[in-house]
């Protein structure tokens, strides 16, 4: 009866990992927004930026699939009519007119549509009201960040928050919390870094023994060591492409490194079928960890500011950490009950290839879709 409820474990535990790729891979829709003031007391500036993966329903494409820059330079009408139809500014009970300045496509780190718009108030503005319903309609985690003066970072999100409102030429609160939150969202909606983890643990709780090809449970303070140094290594690792990357010190190009990510998740589903206890496993997870760093860049890159970046990006930081404590947390006790359950022999023989064929086999395809820019699974 204990085997039944271990294999119920494992199959609880693939359909909660899996299942969240009802959405992306990566993280859900996102627009980054700055409002600014102008020298005219009654005039804002305000400009968004749309992920070109984001643009299809707008551009009314055929497949759900990235914009390409000329689609965005001919479509600039719909994408404009798409923005403005979702944004309402109002300054004192009063409505403001939003009037259009640019619609270009722009590269930072993915390809943007990029949308300027002049916000003009019938008075001078004390109070700037925004009511921001992009996106919410197709996707209910769509996130709206606004950034006030390059300074404060807001979140719209629906249904729990879609209004903004500010004091002009009052303070701006830091906005770290939703730094924080964003980096938590992003790792926990980011599916391929999730199976990259999983594949890591599902070995943290079997330990090859005699030297040969025997296998044993590994003790719970031996499991906790091996887990905290694979997670450590991953940790200062994409920690390092994370920053350097966010600040503009290096880039590769986002295909490439969507690639590697998915290449990632397949090496170490396959290597836990093919080696028992793996040595050394933590330098294949800091030269893993460097390329998911870069991964995490590409979402951070449009949120910073322009200047003062240092601590929003370390907020970010702490937020994808603790967002990927929470899964060696919930998945460590999980596994522990299975190979209990199970047997370190049968956990051995059943569990670590069925890994392979479900996280190896989808990383596989994410692969193939990255690097040649074709839709099998669409996740």
């Amino acid at each position: 009866m204990f085997r039944r409820l271990a294999a119920a474990l494992i199959a609880s535990f693939i359909t909660v990992v899996l299942g969240g790729g009802a959405a992306r891979a990566h993280q859900a829709s996102a627009s980054f927004a700055r409002i600014e003031t102008t020298g005219d007391p009654a005039r804002l500036r305000y400009e968004i930026r749309i992920a070109a993966r984001d643009l299809y329903e707008a551009l009314a494409l055929e497949d759900d699939r990235e914009a390409t820059a000329d689609e965005i330079r001919t479509g600039k009408g719909r994408i404009l009519a798409y923005v403005t139809d979702s944004l309402e500014f109002d300054a004192g009970g009063a409505a403001c007119r939003a009037e259009p300045v640019a619609v270009e496509p722009v590269e930072q780190g993915q390809l943007f549509a990029r949308v300027e718009l002049a916000v003009i108030c019938p008075a001078p503005i004390r109070t700037i009201g925004l009511e921001y319903s992009l996106f919410f309609d197709l996707d209910r985690k769509h996130i709206g960040f606004v950034s006030i003066n390059g300074r404060g970072t807001f979140q719209l999100t629906s249904p729990d928050h879609t209004r903004l409102e500010w004091d002009v030429g009052g303070e701006v609160e830091s906005g770290l919390a939703g730094f924080v939150v964003s980096g938590v969202r992003h790792i926990l909606d980011g599916l391929d870094h999730i199976l990259f983890l999983m594949s890591l643990l599902l070995m943290a709780v079997v330990v090859k023994t005699g030297g040969g090809e025997g296998v044993a449970i590994r003790p719970p303070r031996r499991a906790i060591a091996y887990t905290g140094g694979i997670v450590s290594s991953f940790t200062v690792a994409h920690s390092l492409t994370l920053i350097g990357a966010a600040l503009g010190w290096f880039e590769l190009p986002r295909d490439l490194v969507e690639s590697l990510i998915a290449l990632s998740i397949v090496f170490v589903a396959v290597d836990n079928a093919i080696r028992l206890d793996p040595p050394r496993r933590y330098l294949v997870t800091f030269v893993f960890g460097l390329v998911h760093g870069l991964g995490f860049a590409s979402m951070l890159r449009p949120l910073l500011p322009p200047s003062e970046v240092v601590l929003p990006l370390l907020a970010f930081n702490v937020g994808v950490e603790l967002g990927q404590l929470g899964l060696v947390l919930i998945a460590m006790p999980i596994l522990y009950l299975a190979i209990r359950g199970l047997g370190a022999a049968r956990y051995r023989r059943v569990v670590l290839p069925l890994g392979a064929v479900l996280l190896g086999g989808l990383g596989f395809i994410w692969f193939l879709e990255r690097a040649l820019g074709i839709t099998i699974l669409g996740l």
